[in-house]
C-alpha cells in the first residue's frame, strides 16, 4: 500500500463516498487510529501528547506494514471458510 495521511475530514469523505456507493446501511468494519494512540501516560496519570508531526509520521508509516492487511484478509477468508464458501 502506498503511505497516506489522512485527516478525520478525509476519512468522512471518504466514508460519504461509500455510503454512496453502497448505501448508509451497508456493512463494514474499520479500525480507526488517531492522535489520542500516540500518546503515553505519565506517572501522574496524565495523557502526554507528541508533536503533530512526529503523530503524522508514525500514523502514515502504519501503511507500511504488510501484515496487519495480510491478518486481516486471513481473517475474511478463514470466516467465509466457516460459512462453507
Amino acid at each position: 500500500m502506498a503511505p497516506q495521511n489522512y485527516t478525520l475530514k478525509d476519512l468522512k469523505e471518504s466514508v460519504d463516498r461509500h455510503i454512496e456507493d453502497q448505501g448508509e446501511n451497508a456493512p463494514c468494519a474499520v479500525w480507526l487510529y488517531t492522535k489520542y494512540d500516540i500518546a503515553f501516560i505519565d506517572k501522574e496519570g496524565e495523557t502526554i501528547m507528541y508533536g503533530e508531526e512526529l503523530i503524522k509520521r508514525v500514523l502514515s508509516r502504519l501503511w507500511d506494514y504488510d501484515y496487519i492487511f495480510t491478518t486481516i484478509s486471513d481473517c475474511i477468508e478463514e470466516c467465509l471458510s466457516r460459512s462453507g464458501i
